[in-house]
């Protein structure tokens, strides 16, 4: 891993080198503004056939939510994995994990979230300056984990560009968790160096919830069992225990900015600790043989903490010529989360942790490096070539150390060129990545995978505001490390055997199979989209059919001993070829009242069917939406009343529950007052207002956590 830093960086270096030495021997253009950070060779949404959805400005700050996804779940074809409130995590098309790649700057988060569904993102979208989402295949790009779709989170903590002073810092408060975040962003230049700095805090107590926290058809059956004071054997009624959470975020950065480019450096750090629902996991043995005195009172609590520092450095130049521009990007990640399993005695107390009984700490410390040449003399001919590389090593350790540890080493060359021929555009695009996972201690069970990828797609822009594109593209992915080696016995590379691990939030004994073949996806994509005029709207109709596609089989195993108890749920990894397909469709229409003011009224939608081959569902995939908003729009002011309607999912799989369908009422209002120097945003936000039941599909726990009932948000902003 320091080894690649030491060949990196200078490679980095060079990339400057090499594009001062050009730029002392041609004119250099304006840096134009990339509207689409993440397409190397577009500069706006209908220059790709990629369905994309970008969220940024008042956008942004108005759909700006707790999490990733909660902040995405309103956008169409995204919608939203929890695990209680603290995990918020985006599902694309019906994929998750480690299919979505979520990025950050256009780099990898390096994280842990795709390991687990209780692991949060290691990205802040409060200090986000935008927010992109590819909606399908984006391996060519990013990777063989985006096999499912891409998340790139766009801050500005490397500037690109010297910029006047600015200043922003908001405040918010939200009643359904006593919520408090607080932002500050600044941005200044001293003449050619360009300075960032950003820091966020959020809290939040115990989330306020419509009704009962464990639907009623599964306490009546025993499958979990909670008390309230004073009412035993009871479930929880209007709160959701064990909810509560806090983050903190820190980012500064500083470039060097010359005539056609730029170089520069930063350093950010983000900590989290939250909890996880009570009954979210199977109580597992507490190092006691025979049950304690008043076992049955006690509950276990299961509270988790992430920090991760991230080093980026970058440098980016662009001139005229054959070579329109050369760019660097390598990023360092120390990441940590730690699960601790914790009794407590009095379940209404959720703030008294009790005494630790058991942790484990998740790890990945890597390195990762992307470099990008862009080419093409004219607009009907332009290209990228770019070689990515990332090395890191995975550690799970603790009394849920089920995964060895294990060096993760990937490489990668790709290209992808677009030529414009009258009113069409055409892309076509190649990649080629190595993976090989090396558990240290047991060498001999190394996995080593090369994937290919490719894609065809034609866009007619059969005028200047409407586009219609139709796309092929075939993408592997590689089994990640949980999937080939979670509890296996490494003396063989085969099943587990004595002393599995199980997962501590998830209660789960998940065991791998290091024989997992590579999941190939074929997808097929047509599109249509319209950007400019009174009415406008775009809908993607989509086929992907994924090739042995790696899925958890559960099973449910009982202890037969002097007394008989049920032990952690076994699930193992196996694979079936399935077919996800699909549509999304909004427009919007927009009405002239007066000169100042006018009305939008928009219609949405999604629908997306998972079937294996044999004719089976597919575990959580998200029910059909269909919605409605109306916004009006003053010269100061914002009002928007939004209806989101989501079926009933009984499309389940084998022993999967089925959610109830429910509609979401939501309310948002903003006044500006501007000033010489400053302007004062006041926002408000009414959050489910009709008080709804509401169970994500998409969640693991969907029977024991519901969303938070009624909520209004207020909040302040002050930009400078």
């Amino acid at each position: 891993m320091y080894k690649s830093l030491w060949v990196a960086i200078p490679c980095l270096c060079s990339v400057s080198v090499l594009a001062q030495h050009i730029e002392e021997n041609v004119n250099h253009p304006a840096i134009e503004e990339v509207r689409v950070v993440s397409l190397p060779i577009a500069t706006s949404e209908s220059d790709t056939s990629l369905p994309i959805n970008v969220l940024s400005g008042e956008a942004l700050r108005e759909a700006l939510g707790a999490t990733l996804g909660e902040t995405l779940n309103s956008q169409i074809g995204v919608t939203l994995e929890s695990f209680g409130s603290g995990v918020g995590k985006p599902v694309i098309r019906g994929q998750s994990g480690n299919r979505v790649r979520v990025l950050q700057g256009g780099m990898g988060v390096s994280d842990a979230s795709s390991v687990s569904p209780d692991h949060i993102n290691a990205v802040e979208p409060l200090v986000a300056k935008q927010i992109e989402v590819i909606r399908g295949p984006a391996t060519l790009l990013y990777g063989n984990g985006a096999i499912g779709g891409v998340v790139n989170v766009v801050d500005n903590r490397i500037p690109e560009a010297l910029s006047e002073a600015s200043l922003a810092v908001e405040q918010r408060y939200n009643s359904a968790d006593n919520g408090r975040a607080s932002v500050i962003v600044t941005d200044l230049s001293a003449k050619q160096f360009a300075f960032h700095f950003d820091a966020s805090k959020k809290e939040n107590d115990d989330v306020d919830i419509p009704e009962w926290a464990i639907l009623e058809e599964h306490h009546e059956e025993g499958d979990v069992h909670v008390e309230e004071p004073g009412h035993e054997e009871e479930n929880y009624y209007g709160y959701l225990p064990n909810s509560s959470g806090e983050t903190s975020n820190v980012n500064a950065g500083v470039s060097w900015v010359g005539s056609s480019g730029f170089f520069g450096i930063s350093i950010g750090e983000i900590d989290s600790e939250y909890g996880l629902p009570v009954g979210s996991h199977d109580a597992h043995d507490h190092g006691t043989e025979e049950p304690v005195d008043g076992a049955h009172e006690e509950e276990v609590l299961v509270r988790l903490k992430m920090e991760q520092t991230r080093y980026e450095v970058k440098s980016q130049w662009q001139f005229e010529g054959p070579i329109t521009s050369l760019s660097g990007h390598l990023v360092f990640n120390d990441y940590q989360h730690t699960e601790e399993e914790e009794l407590h005695v009095e379940p209404g107390a959720a703030v008294d942790h009790g005494e630790e009984e058991h942790s484990t700490l998740f790890s990945n410390e890597g390195v990762e490096g992307r470099f990008l040449l862009n080419h093409g003399q004219s607009d009907s001919w332009k290209g990228v070539l770019g070689t990515q590389f990332s090395q890191s090593e995975f550690v799970v350790t603790g009394e849920g150390g089920y995964i060895p540890v294990s060096d993760i080493d990937s490489y990668a060359l790709f290209a992808v060129e677009s030529f414009t021929r009258g009113q069409w555009i055409y892309e076509l695009g190649l990649r080629a990545e190595n993976q090989t996972v090396t558990p240290q201690e047991h060498s001999h069970c190394e996995r080593e995978s090369d994937t290919v990828s490719g894609s065809a797609a034609a866009i007619w822009k059969f005028n200047e505001a409407s586009n219609v594109s139709v796309s092929l593209s075939r993408s592997q992915r590689a089994p990640t490390i949980e999937e080939l080696y979670s509890n296996v016995n490494m003396d063989t590379c085969g099943q587990g055997g004595h002393g599995m691990g199980a997962h501590v939030a998830t209660g789960l004994v998940e065991i791998g199979n290091a024989d997992l073949e590579n999941e190939t996806s074929t997808n097929f994509e047509l599109g249509y989209e319209k950007s400019a005029g009174s009415i406008t709207g775009s809908f993607s109709l989509f086929h992907n059919e994924v090739d042995d596609f790696i899925y958890l089989k559960e099973h449910l195993h009982v202890h037969a001993g002097d007394q008989a108890h049920e032990e952690p749920e076994m699930a193992e990894y196996d694979q079936r070829n399935a077919t996800f397909q699909g549509l999304e469709a909004e427009v919007m229409k927009t009405f002239d009242l007066t000169p100042s003011l006018h009305l939008d009224w928009s219609v949405y939608g999604d629908y997306i069917v998972a079937e294996f081959e044999n004719g089976e569902n597919l575990p959580r995939i998200s029910p059909a939406r269909i919605g409605t908003e109306f916004s009006l729009v003053g010269e100061s002011w914002t009002a928007k009343l939004r209806a989101t309607n989501v079926s009933k999912q009984d499309e389940v799989a084998e022993g999967e529950t089925e959610t109830e369908g429910y509609t979401r009422l939501d309310l948002y209002a903003d006044y500006h007052v501007n000033w010489d120097i400053a302007e004062f945003t006041l926002f408000a936000k009414g959050k489910n207002l009709l008080d709804e039941d509401i169970r994500h599909h998409t969640s693991f726990i969907k029977h024991l956590a519901p969303e938070a009932g009624r909520g209004f948000e207020l909040g302040i902003r002050l930009s400078i």
